[in-house]
């Protein structure tokens, strides 16, 4: 099975979205959220998540990556 074909739902990874959307629930001002993540949190759906809640989000990284704006959401 292709990994990057499995519905972000169904991966691990949906706990950085999980994550996000419950602290933004807690803190009810999502301008004033930064969420700093590790490599493993590098998920599109993510990115474009964290920008439709109005929140911040920061990925550490071990490599540079090349980063452009789609419709509004960066990709890597």
């Amino acid at each position: 099975m292709n990994p990057t074909r499995v519905p972000i739902e169904k991966k691990e990874s949906v706990r950085w979205s999980d994550n996000l959307r419950q602290s933004i629930g807690l803190l009810g001002n999502p301008a004033r959220c930064v969420h700093v993540g590790d490599r493993k949190s590098d998920i599109f759906e993510l990115y474009c998540l964290t920008r439709d809640q109005g929140a911040h989000f920061i990925v550490l990284m071990q490599k540079d990556r090349l980063v452009v704006a789609v419709a509004g959401c960066a990709v890597v």
